[in-house]
């Protein structure tokens, strides 16, 4: 029964990831075929998609074998397990004008809090109006809602929990966002449902045997691979390209472990639920810091000086995940002339 709910063979009612099969679809796809195969800009005639491929594969296999003996950062062994030998590529250096702008965002906007820049983008951009109550009436008004909710949303997001975070905000008691969460933080309200690709794919595996559907996206899969594979191996500019992007992820993620502090970085709960809205509230952190990093970079290059300054290997490493002016846990104060509760022992 697993694999047939997995594979979307019997479905659940009213879930979102073993949704009816039929969901995965827009609704008007029948009657508006044409109009999705343009927008996906894909031929509707079958010989107009293969053949396009065809004698791409061929180009892309032709230019790596002319190209080949003239390439000598890939070499091709005659034994062995991988007989494919690609040489590593150097350490770019980070272009200079990246680091004066890092710069330029420390000294305008020191130690921002994380939570001001959640804020900021529900100011803007009023992302708390899609949370909504599961009751049928709420007595709250909205501003109250509204901050209990980027509470909430900062305190799951970073890991903290709520506990801490209502502990450090005066005027808001630990079961006030136990309140907002349990009513407004679910995750239909986080992300929008999509269809995921091993649903799909293993819609077409029954009893084992491949359907031919399958069986043609594992084929289509393999001439991309194929031309990619020969494009890659040809071109170390096409190398240097791809690890840039690689270098994008690995600081997205270096990001996440910036971001989800509390607790070490471990989940508290073992319940996938609560594991759910936790990723969930740091994506949304994440989305958040892109953003208001990305105005205030524009707000920095807008200005005459900058207009001029920026190459092309500083506009190819710009990217808005800095965050060395961002502080995620809040600010420490030290008064030596306060002091604690607590009786002096005599000497």
């Amino acid at each position: 029964m697993r694999e047939r709910l997995r594979g979307k063979e019997i479905w659940v009612v009213g879930a979102d990831r073993y949704r009816n099969p039929e969901e995965d679809l827009p609704a008007d796809f029948e009657q508006h075929r044409d109009a999705y195969y343009q927008a996906l800009k894909l031929p509707t005639a079958v010989d107009d998609f293969i053949t396009p491929l065809q004698q791409a594969m061929k180009e892309a296999l032709q230019m790596f074998n002319d190209g080949l003996p003239n390439n000598p950062k890939v070499k091709i062994r005659k034994k062995g397990k991988n007989r494919i030998r690609l040489s590593p590529l150097e350490k770019q250096p980070e272009p200079v004008n990246i680091g004066r702008l890092k710069t330029q965002l420390i000294q305008r906007w020191p130690m921002t809090s994380l939570l001001d820049i959640l804020k900021e983008a529900d100011l803007r951009i009023g992302f708390t109006d899609h949370f909504k109550s599961l009751a049928s009436r709420e007595t709250l008004d909205r501003s109250t809602i509204q901050k209990r909710l980027l509470l909430c949303l900062y305190g799951l997001g970073t890991n903290t929990g709520l506990k801490r975070v209502s502990d450090g905000t005066p005027g808001v008691d630990y079961h006030d966002l136990r309140y907002i969460k349990r009513r407004f933080v679910h995750k239909e309200a986080l992300r929008i449902g999509t269809a995921e690709p091993e649903a799909i794919l293993s819609r077409f595996t029954r009893a084992n045997l491949k359907h031919p559907t399958y069986q043609a996206l594992g084929e289509l899969g393999k001439v991309l691979k194929t031309i990619f594979l020969c494009r890659y191996l040809h071109s170390e500019d096409l190398r240097y390209e791809v690890n840039e992007g690689l270098n994008v992820v690995e600081q997205w993620n270096s990001t996440n472990g910036f971001i989800l502090y509390g607790k070490g970085g471990e989940f508290a709960s073992n319940r996938r639920s609560e594991q759910t809205l936790t990723m969930l509230c740091l994506h949304l952190l994440q989305v958040c810091l892109v953003y208001i990093n990305t105005l205030m970079l524009q707000q920095v290059l807008a200005e005459p000086e900058w207009e001029q300054k920026l190459t092309a290997e500083d506009r190819r490493a710009l990217n808005p995940l800095m965050h060395g002016h961002v502080n995620p846990y809040g600010l420490f104060w030290l008064d030596l002339d306060q002091r604690l509760g607590i009786e002096q022992v005599a000497a």
